[in-house]
């Protein structure tokens, strides 16, 4: 669905996200990893692959970009969602689309992550 809308420019975090947010037990499961775990990796570091993260590292990285979803979808609802992903699929970068859609800087919605 996500490629669908916008190909190429969509950061890992967000991409992986949504996927894991719509997965039957996936917000349930960002939860329990997160509040298992102390580490967390800034968002900005989660734009790019996971594939050099260790695997504790990646699960991290999972349940983070499934939370900072979940977060942008209660936000922005759906259609705000796929304004945001059509925004980027046009070259708008990611931190202009975030402040148009959310009203919000990207770097204080990343700040409020836990």
């Amino acid at each position: 669905m996500i490629r669908a809308i916008a190909p190429l420019g969509v950061p890992t975090w967000l991409n992986e996200g949504i996927a894991v947010m719509f997965e039957a037990e996936g917000s349930n499961w960002a939860t329990r990893t997160l509040s298992a775990s102390k580490g967390r990796i800034p968002l900005d570091r989660l734009a790019a692959s996971f594939d050099n993260l260790s695997s504790d590292q990646a699960r991290i990285a999972y349940a983070e970009s499934a939370d900072a979803a979940r977060r942008l979808f209660d936000e922005v609802g759906g259609a705000g969602l796929v304004s945001m992903l059509e925004d980027i699929a046009r070259g708008v970068p990611l931190e202009e689309t975030f402040e148009r859609r959310m009203l919000t800087p990207h770097s204080a919605f990343a700040a409020t992550l836990r």
